[in-house]
C-alpha cells in the first residue's frame, strides 16, 4: 500500500492549507467518547498545522513521531506542505489515519531533489 492511497487528492495547495489552519470543531460531537476522540485528534492535528507553517513546499520525506519517540509514519510528497495539510484537515480519514495523526507530537522533514 503506498502512502498516497490513504489520503484524497489535493486540488490546489492554497486551499488545502487554509483548510488546516481553520480551528477545527469538536461542538459537532455529541457522545462522551466521540469527544475525547476529537480532542486527542485536534491535540495532533494542531502539532500538524504549526508544522504545517514551516513545512518545506519542496518534494521529500516526513516523519510523524509520537511523544514517545516513537516514529508513527514515514511518508514521502512531491511538496510536503500539501500533503501534511491533508492529514491537518482533521476529518475524512480513516480509523489507522486518525490514531497517527492523534498521537503526532512531533515531525521531521528531509527535503530531495525530486
Amino acid at each position: 500500500m503506498s502512502a498516497g492511497e490513504d489520503l484524497p487528492p489535493i486540488e490546489t495547495e492554497s486551499e488545502d492549507i487554509e483548510e488546516a489552519l481553520a480551528p477545527l470543531d469538536p461542538a459537532a460531537d455529541d457522545a462522551e467518547s466521540e469527544d475525547a476522540s476529537v480532542a486527542a485528534l485536534g491535540a495532533g492535528a494542531a502539532v500538524i498545522r504549526a508544522q504545517l507553517k514551516t513545512a518545506p513546499n519542496a518534494p521529500g520525506v516526513y516523519r510523524m513521531i509520537a511523544a514517545n519517540g516513537d516514529v508513527l509514519y514515514v511518508g514521502k510528497a512531491r511538496n510536503i506542505r500539501a500533503r501534511i495539510a491533508a492529514y491537518a484537515r482533521g476529518a475524512a480519514h480513516t480509523n489507522r489515519i486518525t490514531r497517527m495523526i492523534a498521537e503526532t507530537a512531533s515531525m521531521v522533514f528531509v527535503t530531495t531533489g525530486t
